[in-house]
């Protein structure tokens, strides 16, 4: 079924604002029969940036789902931080569910940031959108988490919450009946900046190789060591100065502001050992000061591919034709060292080529993977040792005499291999123990022990 009202979503209109427009035009009764029309269920939630049933809400709209996704959600900005598969997963979940597995996907219950949730707008641009167009509307660039500012107007954000005590399943739009407030000059610079690599992200269609361009740019500023370590001391002080402001601002509607601005999340977004997805608000902190405001570093890193990174692979900006003498040259050197000890030792598997050639196999492993991989044998399958039964059965043979030479009273077999550790000798495995079978039998014989169920 396709809706018999044609609406189209304004420029940066949330998919939530779209259908609120389309509930108060259908005339329905209530929002349920709105709900019902729509995902043929009463009661819905719609997320404020990453809603659900995306595939539902265009064929119903008769629109794209691809364009509402990059468009009119913040998918583009949450995929950009996540890894490919995880993206992946995210839009379907976006395409398809009704929202259960949408957060999990993004990475929120990970980040343990607990954001006020709600539906976001700016006064100034809704008092401008009643004169212009008729109609105020939630938009994109104003639900970003953590953001507080109108990237236009540098006002504050008003939040209609969204919470089983307050907004939970309704279907409406911004009110008119608050007065703008100036928002302070960091909550702007972070909210343009957000709001620019969303803008970014819809005009290119993907997504940045954002560790290379924060490596580039950080190497740029002197702030990589010559081996390619982040000097997190100088990092971290500047953040905290750069961002000083932000704390009221935090204060009032984030729980826990010190999770962000104590930037001891920085250490982990950049090393490459601890690298693991984050929220994209600590990125977007972290880049606006790193990049100067400007979003098209995320994607300037493409045009310097050629660049030898310190401890990336590759040599640094500041003086290029040294640095790429000393990383080719090391390389083949560290590759040299890794052919001799195959050609000397034929028969080597990747553990001996690992134990003999520790440094040189690390250093490919990091920088020259591709080479490493193609030179070294295949890998082997792991093989459980064998075990030497004979030796063994001479082990638990003499245990087992020890043992009934201590006994009181009749013990029964399996008794007795508890007592011995419970590694099942004397009854799974007693088979391949003949010495040991041959005196539990002359043990059984005497009585010393005995087997279930005999008697007593």
């Amino acid at each position: 079924m396709t809706c018999s009202i044609h609406i189209q979503p304004l420029p940066e209109e949330t998919v939530y604002s779209l259908i609120s427009r389309y509930h108060l035009l259908s005339g329905n009764a209530n929002e349920s029969a709105s709900y019902s029309a729509l995902y043929s269920s009463n009661r819905a939630r719609i997320n404020a940036y990453l809603p659900s049933q995306l595939q539902r809400t265009g064929h119903y709209f008769g629109l794209r789902p691809e364009a509402l996704l990059w468009n009119h959600t913040l998918y583009p900005l949450f995929a950009s931080f996540i890894t490919p598969e995880r993206a992946q997963e995210l839009k379907r979940a976006m395409f398809l569910n009704f929202g259960s597995h949408v957060g999990e996907k993004a990475g929120l219950p990970q980040s343990k940031l607990k954001f006020t949730t709600g539906h976001k707008h700016c006064p100034v641009c809704l008092s401008e959108d009643l004169k212009q167009i008729g109609v105020g509307y939630f938009r994109n660039s104003h639900q970003l988490p953590g953001v507080n500012a109108c990237p236009t107007h540098e006002s504050q954000l008003f939040c209609t919450a969204i919470s089983d005590f307050s907004l939970d399943r309704s279907l409406i739009l911004p009110h008119s009946d608050v007065s703008p407030l100036p928002a302070d000059n960091a909550s702007v610079k972070l909210s343009r900046f957000g709001a620019s690599v969303v803008q970014q992200l819809q005009i290119r269609q993907r997504f940045p190789d954002y560790r290379r361009a924060y490596r580039i740019q950080l190497n740029k500023k002197g702030l990589l060591t010559k081996n390619g370590n982040v000097r997190i001391r100088k990092v971290t002080p500047a953040l905290k100065t750069h961002w000083a402001t932000l704390e009221k601002t935090y204060a009032h509607q984030f729980e826990c502001p010190h999770q962000l601005l104590t930037f001891e999340f920085v250490g982990p977004l950049l090393r490459a050992k601890t690298h693991y997805p984050t929220h994209p608000i600590k990125h977007l902190l972290f880049a606006e000061w790193l990049f100067d405001g400007d979003a098209n570093f995320f994607w300037d890193a493409d045009e310097e591919e050629q660049l030898i990174l310190p401890g990336f692979g590759v040599p640094t900006v500041g003086n290029s034709h040294t640095h790429r003498d000393d990383f080719f040259s090391n390389r083949e050197t560290r590759r040299r060292s890794i052919c001799d000890y195959m050609d000397g030792h034929p028969f080597a598997i990747r553990k001996d080529i690992k134990a003999a050639r520790n440094a040189d196999f690390f250093w490919l492993y990091h920088n020259d993977r591709d080479w490493l991989e193609k030179q070294l044998p295949s890998p082997m399958p792991p093989r459980r040792p064998e075990k030497n039964w004979h030796a063994l059965d001479d082990k638990v043979c003499e245990m087992v005499h020890e043992q009934t030479l201590q006994l009181s009273k009749p013990m029964s077999v399996s008794e007795l291999d508890t007592l011995l550790g419970g590694h099942r000798w004397l009854t799974k495995f007693l088979g391949n123990l003949p010495k040991t079978h041959n005196l539990i039998e002359d043990q059984v014989a005497k009585g010393t022990l005995k087997k279930v169920g005999q008697s007593k």
